[in-house]
């Protein structure tokens, strides 16, 4: 689960700064942001527990890449959409655990 949420988390930061992005387009100047992922660490000697935003930082180029934006966005939604999927899986082998229990 935290796998998933972490997937969640960083797809709606990836989302949230290719829309300011692609907002600011036509601002000048304007340094587009970017967003750093990493692995979440787990416990020693477990694995790790999903992604998280490292940073939220000025991007090095000098302007906007519509193209770029528009693949972020498209990227941020499929990150959303899958890890969505993989809770309410979660969700439902859980259910199907209690009833086999009760």
């Amino acid at each position: 689960m935290n796998i998933s949420s972490s997937g969640i988390r960083a797809g709606q930061a990836l989302f949230d700064v290719a829309a300011h992005n692609l907002a600011n387009v036509s601002s000048d100047p304007f340094r587009p942001l970017r967003v750093e992922l990493s692995e979440a660490p787990g416990p020693p000697g477990r694995p790790g527990r999903g992604v998280e935003v490292t940073a939220i930082a000025d991007s090095d180029s000098g302007g906007v890449d519509v193209a770029a934006e528009l693949v972020a966005t498209m990227t941020a939604s499929a990150l959303y959409r899958l890890n969505v999927k993989v809770l309410a899986a979660e969700a439902e082998m859980t259910r199907s655990l209690l009833d086999v229990r009760a």
